[in-house]
């Protein structure tokens, strides 16, 4: 259904050791184009064998802090963007 696929994020917000990607999906409904969001949550650590740095979706209790912080810039952002998700997709 969805007709435009972004390569980047449209906004990134970051928070100490989290970050959020909010990415714009944009669909067509009733002959007219639609831009929906979705945020992805991520938390960047050290791997501490390789010294390399990762992503993981998965947080720690001390991330909550971030997390919460991260969706308190992410609400007003998509909501002046005007994401307007259908009905039927927001009960799901």
């Amino acid at each position: 259904m969805s007709d435009t696929k972004n390569t980047k994020p449209v906004k990134r917000f970051r928070s100490g050791d989290c970050s959020a990607s909010i990415w714009e999906n944009i669909h067509e409904k009733d002959g007219r184009s639609i831009a929906l969001y979705s945020i992805r949550f991520q938390r960047r650590y050290k791997d501490a064998e390789s010294g390399k740095w990762n992503h993981t979706e998965s947080f720690n209790t001390s991330s909550l802090d971030n997390l919460l912080a991260l969706v308190l810039q992410a609400i007003p952002f998509c909501n002046a963007k005007g994401d307007s998700e259908p009905e039927e997709d927001a009960a799901a």
